[in-house]
């Protein structure tokens, strides 16, 4: 687990996603599935990642469209797990992405954390 401060002094926490429970960890892969289906189109899905592609084109060989997620669960799971650990993503109990940013210099070197966006962002700490 790991700690959210932010300037004010509130605390909230966040885990890593092999942290989570079963149901979250599933909770956090599917609603990154929906995110992916629903932003990345069969066009560029290639370019996003190859697997991902797989995942189309087998849904569309079986002619199961309503099983896309399915598919992309099979041919993408391990890959989303990675990217979440690579991003450093948290995770409330429940599965539930954190509206964290990490906000990089030239270096790829994080300098600032930040929660939400817009006018409504707050920097952060993590620990």
């Amino acid at each position: 687990m790991k700690k959210v401060k932010f300037l004010n002094g509130e605390i909230r926490h966040g885990y890593p996603y092999a942290e989570l429970d079963e149901m979250a960890q599933e909770k956090a892969v599917n609603e990154h599935i929906d995110f992916l289906m629903e932003t990345v189109s069969y066009e560029d899905a290639e370019e996003y990642h190859p697997n991902l592609k797989k995942a189309y084109d087998r849904a569309e060989e079986m002619q199961t469209p309503w099983f896309t997620g399915s598919y992309v669960n099979d041919f993408c799971k391990d890959d989303i797990i990675e990217t979440m650990d690579l991003n450093d993503c948290l995770f409330d109990e429940e599965g539930d992405l954190l509206p964290l940013i990490s906000h990089v210099n030239k270096d790829n070197k994080v300098w600032k954390r930040t929660w939400g966006h817009g006018e409504k962002e707050k920097e952060v700490s993590v620990v």
